[in-house]
This record gives structure tokens, C-alpha cells and sequence, in this order.
């Protein structure tokens, strides 16, 4: 058997019929999932197919007593009702460990001593019918195939297989037993049908549940693959941000919230001051630091930004954009303003050769409305770049916001 077969060697126990040719090849991970759900599927059906079993038995006992002593086999019955009432009593053993939650959460030894219990009433009520068969010199019955069946059950913890017990060996053995008498050949014929009819359970069932196991991860992982990939079609590849197609579906989800709210808007510009002396400076690869210097600023600055919702992208070179909505968003975008001036000023980035200030620094421009059906967002932010050209044409490293310039 492979190294890798852990779910072969669980059915393997069950009967002698093999299902290698199901599990070979599979992966470890997908037949411990299989093995872990048909754990679960068992335990489902286990208790009430095992108390059916437990009923029946009782059945055929007061049954067979009414028989016994209606015919007067008083020694006979004795001994006969004696390993039946055993055999009930292994049963209801068999239902209390399958219902015990210890046993159930993997504790070992409370399991030992349920099986051990098990095993030796099982055994002792096989004896008794040993004993019985043999000083009265009768040839052994069928109730030695349901007795040893019922030694193993606690081995094979096949939910399936108790079903198929109880509908084909069970129920017809009763009803033959009581109503027309048969021979011990049918009731062995039944218990291999019994097998057979598990078996076909068993093995569909695990085809089922490893085709499943393998769909669902391959669409797990494709759906894990088509985030990534949406992810990245967002992301801007330098600063981790946003780029504008993250924009794009920004205002797809937000502007019919925003029509039917009546939300204020506040559509701001950011572009780097002297970002060409900085490159020519310190080299590409140092302005590209910068960038994402900058954009780390920014975006820890809107982090703090309450009451509103916010969106921050690279919009294109070094130029960003932000988006604050909400009723409060006015008030919000010169809180926000502050915390990125301080953030900036924090890094103490010396600016490129022929900037005006020693350190580097940062324009914005704001344009603050009112969205509604006929809003043309391209149309806004034509109006948002005017207010950042006028604090560019006008000192720079400030916020311009409906034409006035504020630097604090």
C-alpha cells in the first residue's frame, strides 16, 4: 500500500474488498479531507442506525422468547436468552461510545475501555451460544454472523455499512426468522449482499467526495488566482497604492450612493514640487524611493480620516489623487491636510538642486461639490487641477481650495 494511501488504509479495515485503485494517486491533503468528512458523515447516522440495530435486537428477543417458551426449551432458552440480552447490552455499549463527546474529541484511553467493554460482553454472549449449540447438540446458528458482526462494528465505524446491516441482514432475517423459519445459508447470503451493497456505498461515495474535494480547491484557487490578478490590474506597481482603474470602479460602486445621498465631495490633487530637480538629483531609482516615501505619507495620513470614506491613488508620474465623501467631508479635507503636511515635513527629504526649499514638499488642490445625475467626474477634476496649478503658480507646498491658499 502507498506511504501516501491514508484513506486506504482506513476503508481497507471494512471489508476485504479493496479501494486502491480509488485513493491511488491522490494527493495526501485531498484524502485527509475525504477521510475527515466521511468521519463527520458517519457520526451523523452512526448513533441512530446503531439504536435501530439495538431496537431490532430487542424485537427479536421478546420474540424468540414468546417461541422458546411457548415450545418449552426452558434450558435452551436460558442460555440462548441470556447471550441475546448480552448482545443488546453490547449494543447500547456500542451507541454510548459513539455518543460520548471524549471519545468523539480523539481521547484514546476513554475509547479503549468503551471497545474493551465492548468486545468482552460481544465475546461472552458468543460463548453462551457456543455453550448452548454444543451440550444440546445443535448446529450453529446464524446469531454467530450477527454476533461477530457486531464484534467489529467498533473497528469499522462505517456509517453505511450499519444502514446496509439493518436493511438487508437485519430487517429480512427478522421478518424470515418469525414469520417463515430459513436456513442459516440465507442469512449468510443476505450478509454478504449486506457487503456487497457497502462496498458500491463506500467506494461511489469516496469517488464523489475526491472529485469534489479536488473541484472545490481548483475553484478556490482559481478564485484566489482572479483576485490576485484583480488586485494587481488595481495596484500600482511602485507605491502599492492605487492607480486609476482602481479609480474607475471606485466611482462605479460610489457614485449612485452619492447622487441619492446628496454627499459632499472632495476631489484633491497632489503633485510633488520640483519632482524633475529631485530626479536629476539623486538619479531615477532615488526618485522612485520618493514616490513611495510620498505615498506611504499620504496614505497613513487618510487612515485617520473619521466620519468619511476615502479613496488614494497614484494618478499618474508624480501626481496622486484622493477622494474624500461624506457629509463631513469639507471638514475632514483640512484635517487630513494637516496630518500630510506634518507627514511630509517628516521625512526630511532634501529637495533637488534649483528647488526653492531645502526639503521636499508637496502641492495640493481641492475641489469641493455636491454629486448629482448630471456630474461629469472628468469635468470635476479638470476643476481640481486648476486649484493646483494656482498653489503651483503661487509659492507652492500648500492646499488651494475654492481659490484660497492655505499653508497650515
Amino acid at each position: 500500500m502507498p506511504k501516501n494511501s491514508l484513506l486506504n488504509k482506513i476503508l481497507s479495515v471494512s471489508n476485504p474488498f479493496s479501494t486502491k485503485e480509488v485513493t491511488e494517486g491522490q494527493p495526501e491533503d485531498v484524502l485527509e479531507e475525504v477521510s475527515r468528512v466521511i468521519v463527520q458523515r458517519n457520526y451523523s447516522i452512526l448513533i441512530p442506525a446503531a439504536a435501530v440495530m439495538l431496537l431490532i435486537t430487542v424485537i427479536y428477543i421478546i420474540s424468540d422468547l414468546n417461541t422458546k417458551l411457548w415450545i418449552r426449551e426452558y434450558p435452551v432458552s436460558m442460555f440462548n436468552m441470556t447471550a441475546e440480552c448480552l448482545h443488546c447490552a453490547g449494543g447500547l455499549m456500542y451507541i454510548l461510545s459513539l455518543a460520548d463527546k471524549k471519545v468523539r474529541s480523539g481521547d484514546l484511553k476513554r475509547k479503549k475501555m468503551f471497545s474493551s467493554l465492548y468486545l468482552a460482553i460481544a465475546a461472552l454472549g458468543l460463548s453462551l451460544y457456543c455453550v448452548s449449540d454444543t451440550i444440546w447438540d445443535r448446529t450453529p446458528g446464524s446469531h454467530y454472523f450477527s454476533l461477530m458482526l457486531f464484534c467489529i462494528l467498533p473497528i469499522l465505524s462505517r456509517g453505511e455499512f450499519i444502514v446496509c446491516y439493518v436493511l438487508i441482514y437485519m430487517l429480512p432475517s427478522l421478518i424470515l426468522g418469525l414469520y417463515i423459519g430459513t436456513l442459516d445459508a440465507v442469512y449468510i447470503g443476505m450478509y454478504i449482499c449486506a457487503i456487497l451493497l457497502h462496498q458500491l456505498i463506500r467506494t461511489n461515495f469516496v469517488k464523489g467526495e475526491i472529485h469534489r474535494v479536488k473541484f472545490e480547491r481548483a475553484n478556490a484557487e482559481l478564485e484566489k488566482a482572479n483576485s490576485e490578478l484583480e488586485k494587481i490590474s488595481v495596484t500600482d506597481p511602485l507605491t502599492r497604492v492605487g492607480n486609476r482603474q482602481c479609480l474607475y470602479g471606485y466611482l462605479n460602486q460610489k457614485t449612485d450612493t452619492w447622487v441619492k445621498n446628496k454627499e459632499t465631495v472632495c476631489l484633491v490633487m497632489i503633485d510633488i514640487d520640483h519632482f524633475k530637480f529631485f530626479n536629476d538629483t539623486y538619479s531615477h531609482l532615488k526618485g522612485d524611493e520618493c514616490l513611495v516615501s510620498v505615498a506611504a505619507a499620504v496614505s497613513g495620513a487618510l487612515k485617520g480620516a473619521e466620519g468619511v470614506d476615502s479613496l488614494f491613488i497614484r494618478f499618474g508620474g508624480e501626481e496622486f489623487l484622493f477622494i474624500l465623501s461624506g457629509k463631513n467631508a469639507e471638514t475632514a479635507l483640512f484635517s487630513v491636510y494637516s496630518r500630510i503636511r506634518t507627514a511630509i515635513a517628516g521625512l526630511k527629504m532634501k529637495a533637488g538642486k534649483g528647488a526653492e526649499k531645502e526639503y521636499l514638499t508637496i502641492s495640493l488642490g481641492a475641489h469641493i461639490f455636491e454629486y448629482s445625475p448630471s456630474t461629469v467626474f472628468e469635468t470635476e477634476l479638470k476643476k481640481a487641477d486648476l486649484e493646483l496649478y494656482k498653489v503651483k503658480n503661487n509659492g507652492r507646498d500648500g492646499l488651494c481650495c475654492r481659490g484660497k491658499i492655505y499653508r497650515s
